[in-house]
C-alpha cells in the first residue's frame, strides 16, 4: 500500500452512554489492510477539543488534530496535506473495533487502551527571535534525563510550520537514540529572506537552545531536507 500523506478523520462512537469523559484516553492498536498490520495511536482530550494521532507507517508522529461531535459520535480530524482516510470505531468489550477506509484500502481496526504505550519522547512549545521576527517552534526531547545533543531542522523551499509531519517523523527517529530536535515555522518568503538569512535563523535557534538545561550546548547541529540541505 502506498504511503500518502493524508487528512485523517476518526469517528469514535460513545464508549459509555452519556460519559464523554470515558473517551479522554489513549487508544492504540492496529489496522489490518492488504495483509499488513498498520499501527495506530490516538490520544484524545475531548474537553480541550483536541487530539494527537500517530501512524508511524505513514510517517505520522503525534500530529495535532481537532475533536468535535457529530450526533452521538466523536469526530477527530487531522489535516495532513489534503488526502483522506476514515476510521470508524465502536465499543466492543474493552476494545474499539471498526473499519479503516481510505487511500484505496479497507481493513479491520482494533484498538485497546491497555495496548497504549508511552512515547519515547515529549514535545513542548518553544519560541525564539531573529532580525525582528518571532519564531514559533516545537522542541522534541527524548525520554530520560538530559542534557541531550540537538538538531535544528532547516526547511525546504515551500512553507513549513512547527507541526509539519515530515520533520516530525525525522525528529522522532532521532529521539530514539537520544537526540533532541527543534522544528520551527519557516520565515515568510519575502525579498529579505535570502539563503544567508535563513541560515542565520537556524543559528539563532541553536543559540536559543544552548541556554536550556535539557540541551548539551556543545553538541548542537543542523539538518535539512531539500533546500534545507543548502541552508544547513
Amino acid at each position: 500500500m502506498p504511503r500518502p500523506t493524508p487528512l485523517l478523520a476518526l469517528l469514535l462512537l460513545p464508549l459509555l452512554p452519556g460519559a464523554a469523559h470515558a473517551q479522554e484516553a489513549i487508544w492504540a492498536g492496529t489496522v489490518r489492510t492488504n495483509d499488513l498490520d498498520v499501527g495506530v495511536r490516538v490520544r484524545i482530550s475531548e474537553g480541550a477539543g483536541s487530539a494527537r494521532v500517530s501512524v508511524p507507517h505513514f510517517g505520522w508522529y503525534d500530529v495535532a488534530a481537532r475533536v468535535g461531535r457529530r450526533d452521538e459520535a466523536l469526530q477527530v480530524t487531522c489535516d495532513v496535506y489534503g488526502s483522506r482516510a476514515l476510521l470508524t470505531l465502536a465499543r466492543d468489550g474493552d476494545e474499539l473495533r471498526g473499519t479503516w477506509d481510505g487511500w484505496g484500502a479497507r481493513g479491520e481496526a482494533r484498538l485497546r487502551t491497555s495496548q497504549a504505550k508511552a512515547l519515547t519522547w515529549t514535545i513542548q512549545p518553544f519560541e525564539f527571535e531573529h532580525l525582528g521576527h518571532g519564531f514559533r517552534a516545537s522542541l522534541l526531547l527524548p525520554a530520560g534525563e538530559g542534557p541531550f545533543p540537538a538538531i535544528v531542522w532547516t526547511h525546504g523551499s515551500g512553507p513549513v510550520d512547527r507541526e509539519d509531519p515530515l520533520y516530525r517523523r525525522h525528529a522522532a527517529w532521532l529521539a530514539e537514540p537520544g537526540l533532541a530536535s527543534l522544528i520551527y515555522a519557516k520565515r515568510p518568503p519575502t525579498a529579505d529572506a535570502t539563503m544567508q538569512v535563513l541560515a542565520d535563523d537556524a543559528v539563532a535557534g541553536a543559540r536559543a537552545l544552548a541556554i536550556l538545561p535539557e540541551i548539551q550546548r556543545d553538541l548542537i547541529g543542523v539538518g535539512g531536507l531539500s533546500q534545507g540541505g543548502w541552508v544547513s
